[in-house]
């Protein structure tokens, strides 16, 4: 499973490099260095505003919603962390998980994010449109996008269907290992087993 990840860790990273070398690669690192110095001067700003006055409803739909879906997430990521970085120091993992992370979020949102704004700004796809006409979905918006990209029919989107196949396959995985991890006694990897148990009883 490991070995699964790596690679397709690897995937994404040329589907990254692709899209920056063929792609407006200048307009990206401008609106990279744009919204980081947007989100060090309002992220607190941002992330606490309710929309008290008007309740246009974007809070409730974008900011709370990913707050709970983070919070909700975080127990089985922590023990899924936890549970596969034995031999190593907690600085070594809150490094790796914050520092190197949040540079990956970063990369993948500057690229793909640029990439799609330099679309809607030129005219090439008009994305928001494409986003509204088809009920806000982000399925149909994502497969009008990667479109745009030279040969995306015979490689970028079967590679890119492929991808997300096997990450949902990984995550799914990794959260059944997780969840069995907690409710089994003598779960493999455990460092001690109460005496009289099973090494695999439920």
């Amino acid at each position: 499973m490991a070995k699964l990840a790596d690679i397709n860790t690897y995937i994404a990273y040329f589907l990254l490099a692709y899209v920056f070398i063929i792609g407006p690669s200048t307009f990206i690192l401008n609106t990279w260095c744009n919204r980081l110095g947007l989100m060090a001067s309002d992220f607190f700003k941002i992330s606490l505003w309710s929309d008290p006055f008007s309740n246009g409803g974007f809070p409730e739909s974008w900011t709370v919603f990913y707050w709970a879906w983070w919070v909700a997430y975080a127990p089985m990521m922590g023990l899924f962390v936890a549970r596969i970085s034995r031999g190593r120091t907690i600085r070594q993992v809150v490094f790796g998980e914050l520092v190197y992370g949040s540079l990956g979020c970063w990369v993948f949102v500057a690229i793909w994010g640029g990439y799609a704004i330099d679309l809607q700004a030129k005219g090439t796809l008009d994305v928001y449109g494409t986003l509204k006409q088809s009920g806000w979905s982000n399925d149909v918006t994502i497969v009008a996008i990667l479109n745009t990209i030279p040969g995306a029919k015979y490689l970028f989107l079967p590679v890119f269907t492929i991808l997300c196949f096997v990450f949902l396959f990984i995550t799914l995985n990794s959260a059944a290992y997780t969840l069995s991890s907690q409710v089994t006694r003598g779960f493999p990897g455990m460092r001690s087993r109460p005496a009289g148990t099973a090494p695999s009883g439920a």
